[in-house]
């Protein structure tokens, strides 16, 4: 693991992304979520890798694709268990609030599949799928 000064401008940027998100700017979060998400990866960074993924989850959401966006959801999830994380108190309920709109969007049934889904995979399979996804049109 990389000292923890090599993290630290990683931090400020991913705050920024935050802005892009809250004004509804998916196309601008997207990519920059996928870069932090990125050099997370490298420096095994579990809690914020789970985070980003919860924020790509957001950005799916907003783009219109609730099917990718449950399977993001439930990739972060297993990601942060893995690491014995906990979302902070306002991504909690972004994360309840999120899942809520998502079994109105797909159905109970089909939210669950997609979050198992993305729960599933290895870490390196989510962070894989969460980098490599296309975004929606």
């Amino acid at each position: 693991m990389q000292p923890r000064s090599a993290r630290q401008p990683l931090i400020p940027t991913t705050w920024r992304k935050l802005e892009y998100l809250e004004q509804g700017d998916h196309a601008a979060a997207e990519p920059l979520y996928r870069e932090a998400l990125a050099a997370f990866r490298e420096i095994h960074e579990l809690w914020w890798t789970g985070r980003c993924m919860q924020f790509l989850a957001l950005v799916s959401y907003g783009r219109g694709d609730p099917q990718r966006s449950a399977c993001l959801l439930g990739g972060s999830d297993a990601v942060l268990e893995s690491g014995g994380a906990r979302r902070i108190p306002s991504e909690e309920s972004q994360h309840a609030e999120l899942s809520r709109r998502l079994r109105i969007a797909l159905g109970e049934a089909a939210f669950e599949v997609a979050s198992a889904e993305g729960r599933a995979m290895t870490l390196a399979q989510a962070v894989a799928d969460a980098l490599d996804g296309q975004p929606s049109a």
